[in-house]
């Protein structure tokens, strides 16, 4: 038998997680990928999820790329893998520049601990729009690692905080 990576040990304790918040009613799952990519030798999981009935979304994305999974299963130099993650909350807003301003501070107080890199991306709809898209990104440089286990329910807890403040602030 073929022992899981530490992709799939990660995999299945987040997905465990996401659906007890499911059943406990804090979000609602949208969307679910989970697949092994034969072109570039990679997996992925990523989820897509909101709070009930809120209007921020949040996709989660998990990825191990050829050379970890390639390190970890042939035990080569396992110093440095780690499962690259991110987090992107999408968010209809009006103003950029206030809006993305008050955004950036509920993230930084939600996530501040974990040190992810932030970006916002902004679209529109043309002609005619009223409303601006925000994708805010949430890339963990570090990654995850099986030391990261016991961190998965705080992050999940983190991302429903985040959502409810964006909704409660965005209605």
């Amino acid at each position: 038998m073929i022992d899981p990576t530490m992709f799939d040990n990660l995999k299945v304790v987040l997905e465990g997680i996401i659906y007890d918040f499911e059943m406990d009613d804090r979000l609602t799952i949208l969307d679910r990928t989970d697949s092994i990519d034969l072109a570039k030798l990679k997996k992925s999981y990523i989820v897509d999820f909101k709070r009930l009935r809120g209007k921020t979304s949040v996709t989660l994305a998990m990825t191990a790329d050829l050379q970890t999974l390639a390190s970890e299963i042939l035990e080569e130099d396992m110093t440095d893998l780690a499962c690259h993650f991110q987090l992107t909350f999408h968010t209809p807003i009006k103003n950029p520049k206030t809006d993305c301003e008050a955004l950036l501070f509920i993230i930084n107080k939600h996530w501040r601990q974990f040190h992810p890199t932030i970006t916002q991306r902004i679209s529109y709809i043309y002609p005619g729009h009223l409303h601006y898209s925000n994708a805010i990104q949430l890339k963990f440089d570090d990654g995850l690692t099986e030391e990261n286990i016991d961190d998965l329910h705080s992050i999940m807890t983190s991302v429903v905080e985040t959502l409810n403040s964006i909704d409660l602030i965005f209605k």
